[in-house]
């Protein structure tokens, strides 16, 4: 997860220098996803650079726990729109007429439950967005779908 998480990072940072970006993140940390979950995770931290008023600090944070491995992506932009908020968390689906720029927010979510995990969205302190992937740790079930690979 550390180099896919710092990938993430780096090709973000070549994108947007004035924007601050840390990681904090173990080097041992392993979980159980599909191909396309870095993509995933460059989604989350691009939208938080993207979406900010000025240069972005984002906070990338991976805390190893039990049997799961939780990465939360903190940023101090504007927030994500209230109505785009379900579409992150799988409460709600993108309509066809409505889906304002949730796109990369429904793809989140679907790598990620694709992936075995879940999202949580809460606000920032005083603003911005916290956005909380919850994934399966790799050694915590070793008898997993063979269709997931290790990160």
């Amino acid at each position: 997860l550390a180099a896919a998480v710092e990938s993430v990072a780096t090709r973000v940072r070549q994108d947007h220098p004035d924007s601050r970006i840390t990681v904090t993140c173990p080097g041992d940390v392993t979980v159980v996803g599909i191909d396309e979950l870095q993509r995933g995770l460059y989604e989350l931290v691009e939208n938080s650079v993207v979406h900010a008023d000025e240069s972005a600090t984002v906070a990338v944070t991976v805390d190893p726990r039990e049997e799961s491995v939780a990465v939360t992506v903190e940023d101090d932009g504007p927030g994500i729109p209230e109505n785009e908020r379900p579409i992150l968390t799988g409460e709600a689906d993108i309509e066809p007429l409505s889906h304002g720029s949730g796109l990369g927010l429904w793809l989140v979510y679907h790598i990620v439950r694709l992936s075995d995990g879940v999202v949580t969205y809460a606000d920032g302190t005083p603003t911005g967005s916290v956005v909380t992937v919850e994934l399966p740790r790799a050694d915590a079930d070793s008898e997993r779908d063979g269709d997931s690979q290790n990160r």
